[in-house]
């Protein structure tokens, strides 16, 4: 008598990259096991990290900006910088967080 059959893992786990881009190295293979804490892949982050520093620059021209205009007594000026620094703020806080995250570790 013969049979087909199919071998499956009781258990699969699918790893979300935490930001589109690259991988810079994958530490596992399909199949192996892993343990807690345990690096799986490691995204690459020059682009990334470029990103940051011309954030962090736009950010702290705006930031001077709106103190000039504060200096001035120009307060439509002051406020619409104080916007576009917060929007800046924000934007340079999530591409940290990603910067953060480049290295997937299994939880």
């Amino acid at each position: 008598m013969s049979a087909s059959a199919e071998v499956r893992a009781t258990v699969t786990r699918t790893i979300v990259a935490p930001f589109t881009g690259y991988l810079a190295s994958a530490n596992v293979q399909p199949g192996d096991s892993v343990e807690e804490g345990q690096v799986l892949a490691t995204m690459d982050t020059g682009d990334l990290t470029l990103e940051i520093a011309e954030t962090q620059a736009k950010y702290d021209s705006l930031s001077q900006q709106h103190d000039e205009a504060l200096q001035r007594g120009d307060n439509g000026k002051a406020r619409s910088f104080e916007a576009q620094e917060a929007e800046t703020g924000a934007h340079l806080d999530m591409l940290k967080d990603h910067l953060s995250r480049s290295r997937s570790a299994r939880r």
